[in-house]
């Protein structure tokens, strides 16, 4: 088992995985403070991709290719300054044979989602979650987050990537 806040999983099935630990978002319905973070700001400093690398190959977890690597539980890992560090782990798993779930409450970038394609192996293993808990409430529920009509523009992507990996809506 690890948990650090940076990294949680019971056990080598899947793996939860966290550049920064907090959020922005200021969402009414967020966990963090229950687990004693703040759901208005970064409360702890930024990873890098190597040193989260480095936290799991310390830890006692031996992560394989059938672990599922979840990104998005602790943050918002497509924020303007953890972007780079979530894409380069975002690949290191996808090169390592891993399945990758993200989820988001941003709008991607066709420049974002391109890093990406060309370490996808095979149908299914990217798979990206825009998730919303309401449209028409949004500035109450989701304060500091992009609004539904730009993350729902995600999907304007499956389009021209439906065969490299799937789209989802999550609430």
């Amino acid at each position: 088992m690890i948990e650090n806040g940076y990294l949680f999983a019971k056990d080598n099935k899947r793996l939860f995985v966290n550049v920064n630990i907090g959020c922005l978002g200021n969402c009414s319905y967020c966990y963090l403070p229950i687990m004693g973070y703040s759901n208005n700001k970064i409360i702890k400093s930024t990873k890098t991709s190597e040193e989260v690398i480095n936290m799991i190959n310390n830890s006692n977890l031996r992560i394989n290719k059938d672990t599922l690597i979840t990104f998005g539980c602790f943050c918002e890992c497509f924020d303007e300054f953890n972007k780079e560090e979530t894409i380069k782990l975002i690949n290191y798993f996808l090169d390592k044979g891993n399945q990758v779930q993200v989820s988001t409450k941003k709008m991607l970038n066709y420049l974002d989602i391109k890093k990406i394609l060309s370490h996808i192996k095979y149908y299914g293993q990217f798979i990206l979650f825009v998730s919303s808990a309401s449209i028409s409430q949004h500035s109450v529920y989701e304060k500091n987050t992009d609004i539904p009509e730009l993350r729902f523009k995600n999907f304007k992507f499956s389009k021209y990537f439906s065969r490299y990996f799937i789209f989802k809506a999550s609430s």
